[in-house]
């Protein structure tokens, strides 16, 4: 019964002795899971953090490299509207002096075609009124003239025709009673 005791004993530390190194291998292997998930669990926030801080002046440099063609397409595409606008607004000053300067001679020419027809009427017809005494003030003394020296040898001629008769008749009736 003593020796079964003994031998009971014995095999237990025997077991224990000899599952020890098993078991520090079967912790060891069945921790390495376990381990394994836990160290990058317990790493993710840290190698987040890590590799965004080391990668940053390289993706910054990366960014810009590979998105420079498209930003130069993007700008141009969504500046176009606002340069359209601006190009007008800032061009409306230069542009209608432009025009004014380029279109002068032109506008003097049509300016003066088209309104002929329009001015000739429009003359003839505010100015009709103001001509008229104008005209009749203005030429009055030089008609006066112009009528009494042109028509001086018709009338004198016509005056003396006229009256030639008349005189006739006057001299020989104021004479009949003189005679008489």
């Amino acid at each position: 019964m003593i020796h079964a005791t003994f031998l009971f004993f014995n095999h237990q530390k025997s077991l224990f002795a000899n599952s020890y190194a098993y078991d520090e291998k079967s912790v060891v292997v069945n921790s390495y899971a376990y381990d394994e998930k836990s160290l990058f669990a317990n790493s993710n926030a840290y190698d987040e953090k890590s590799l965004f801080a080391n990668s940053y002046a390289y993706d910054e440099k990366s960014l810009a490299a590979n998105s420079y063609a498209y930003d130069e397409k993007s700008l141009a595409a969504n500046s176009y509207a606002y340069d359209e606008k601006s190009l007008v607004a800032n061009s409306y000053a230069y542009d209608e002096k432009s025009v004014l300067a380029n279109s002068y001679a032109y506008d003097e020419k049509s300016l003066f075609a088209n309104s002929h027809a329009y001015d000739e009427k429009s003359l003839v017809a505010n100015s009709y009124a103001y001509d008229e005494k104008s005209l009749f003030a203005n030429s009055h003394a030089y008609y006066e003239k112009s009528l009494f020296a042109n028509s001086h040898a018709y009338d004198e001629k016509s005056l003396f025709a006229n009256s030639y008769a008349y005189d006739e008749k006057s001299v020989v009736v104021n004479s009949y009673a003189y005679d008489e």
